[in-house]
């Protein structure tokens, strides 16, 4: 049995992993949920207790201009729960229809919410790049609010 590899979007256990930081996932359907399962098989049938907002885009809305599903979600999720950073993680869907994520973000930030991108789709890469770009996507964050 070979390694099993999950794409980088799996990352959201290591921003659930932090404190006051919730992921956000923009992505299609179903991918967090899959992730989910798949992080579980891989990691000796421990459970992944954590609240993961995720818009679940159907192939029917697989158009540019999801922009208003994302923040939806990122209304809804700063309403109940209690996040201090929010990190956005986008999905393969998202990033080939071209969706202007980086423009939500800028509009958060402006408001003073705490708000990271992290493109993560799978045609990108693995698991193993992807805990690279979220920990670098933090941390530039960090670097540019001192």
């Amino acid at each position: 049995m070979g390694i099993k590899q999950l794409c980088p979007l799996a990352c959201f256990s290591l921003v659930s992993s932090i404190n006051g930081a919730v992921p956000i996932l923009h992505s299609g359907a179903e991918c967090c949920l899959r992730l989910q399962k798949g992080l579980y098989s891989c990691n000796g049938m421990q459970s992944i207790d954590c609240t993961i907002p995720d818009d679940n885009i159907h192939r029917n809305a697989c158009v540019p201009g999801s922009e208003d599903s994302l923040r939806s979600l990122i209304e809804g999720s700063l309403a109940v729960l209690e996040a201090r950073l929010l990190v956005i993680m986008t999905g393969c869907i998202v990033e080939l229809t071209g969706d202007d994520v980086a423009a939500v973000v800028r509009e958060y930030r402006k408001k003073g919410v705490s708000v990271v991108l992290s493109e993560t789709a799978g045609f990108k890469g693995d698991i193993h790049q992807g805990y690279e770009w979220v920990i670098q996507s933090i941390i530039s964050f960090f670097q540019k609010s001192i």
